[in-house]
């Protein structure tokens, strides 16, 4: 139904015209207004030609949806298609650096420019620009399939270079990891020492150490059973979830001091379960926990590891870093790469190769001893 109102301006006595919409997708009541008629009469055949265009379907509203409306819609059906860590973390990359640029935009308002000049600007800001870039692009999709668009403006954006994180020092030498390990044992609390321990014995991704139960530790066969891991949820902080690829569920084997280093953890932790009121004999108790006996948060253990790599003057590595050590020294160590796969629980050979085929200092060094001597002249 529309409603009319006479203004008055320079040029005399004006009407206008409002005519309420309700929009298909969200549900919500908008207004669509047009001045500078002479007449009434006149702002009349025009306000019934725009009510006739909506009721026959000729009217598109897609001038009048935003960018943020449209984001709530493609996340209701986004979230039933990926994991809770994966939807949190989109939501998050959404509030903190997409919608501050296109939020308040209409969608059919938005240039392929505007999208150039955002993702110039992401790439100067993180090396996972992409990301953002890749969630622009989805959502904008969505409003092509929507019919809101009639094409997608980040398909003509030119993609800046990617930039390789420097991934170089992100693993310690033998005799790095000896040091740490030992400044680690006498100084720290056992439960990080283990930690550490099997990390850099095992090659397990941190996921995969947090989630382990003591029912998956195979102390005969020395083997831990991965058949899960630990990620971000969207109520908690942590949840458990099946690996994502069937090559990840495997038994990682240990190696003899590793296991003592388990078997006394073992003992230690159940002297403190049962002090603390808990079931000793839970099948499904957890490796490591928190001081309540939940799932251990992996920032306060990379906090540990930061704090006592520069006490005793090495370089900072990242929890993941220790499996890098793992396959590099795996891999110095003569071991077979399809076996240095089947331990990482890499889906192809390739990603080992690609990943952790890191030379070592130490490495090049010989690099000019080992040619003479295969050349010998």
């Amino acid at each position: 139904m529309a409603t009319f109102k006479k203004y008055t301006t320079k040029k005399g006595m004006l009407w206008r015209y409002q005519v309420c919409i309700t929009d298909p997708l969200t549900g919500k009541k908008r207004f669509k207004s047009k001045s500078g008629f002479a007449t009434k009469r006149d702002a009349k055949i025009a306000a019934d030609e725009l009510e006739k265009q909506i009721h026959t379907g000729g009217y598109s509203q897609d001038s009048d949806i935003t960018f943020k409306e449209l984001t709530d819609m493609w996340l209701e059906s986004y979230q039933l298609t990926v994991r809770e860590s994966t939807f949190r973390f989109s939501v998050a990359n959404l509030k903190k650096h997409v919608l501050p640029l296109f939020g308040h935009k209409k969608i059919a308002d938005i240039t392929t420019l505007d999208c150039q000049r955002a993702v110039n600007r992401w790439s100067k800001e993180a090396v996972t620009f992409n990301k953002r870039m890749g969630l622009l692009q989805r959502i904008l999709r969505y409003a092509l399939s929507l019919q809101l668009i009639d094409r997608v403006p980040t398909d003509a954006v030119i993609m800046p270079r990617t930039k390789k994180a420097d991934s170089s020092a992100n693993f310690y030498t033998r005799d790095e990891l000896r040091t740490f390990l030992e400044y680690a044992e006498k100084t720290l609390d056992y439960k990080y020492y283990a930690f550490f321990r099997l990390l850099a014995f095992s090659g397990l991704r941190k996921g995969e150490a947090l989630a382990l139960t003591w029912s998956d530790v195979n102390f005969k066969e020395k083997y831990v059973d991965v058949n899960k891991t630990t990620a971000v949820g969207l109520k908690s902080w942590y949840v458990l979830h099946p690996p994502k690829t069937e090559a990840s569920i495997r038994k990682a084997y240990i190696d003899s001091k590793t296991v003592d280093v388990l078997k006394e953890w073992r003992s230690r932790q159940a002297k403190w379960l049962l002090s603390n009121g808990f079931n000793v004999l839970d099948k499904s108790q957890h490796v490591f926990t928190n001081q309540k006996n939940e799932l251990w948060y992996s920032s306060s253990i990379c906090h540990t590891a930061n704090s006592l790599a520069d006490e005793i003057g090495l370089h900072r590595i990242t929890l993941h870093g220790f499996r890098h050590t793992y396959a590099t020294l795996a891999a110095q160590g003569g071991m077979p790469i399809k076996e240095l796969q089947a331990q990482l629980g890499h889906s192809n050979v390739k990603m080992t190769l690609d990943i952790y085929t890191s030379v070592t200092a130490e490495q090049r060094k010989e690099t000019a001893g080992k040619y003479t001597a295969f050349v010998n002249f």
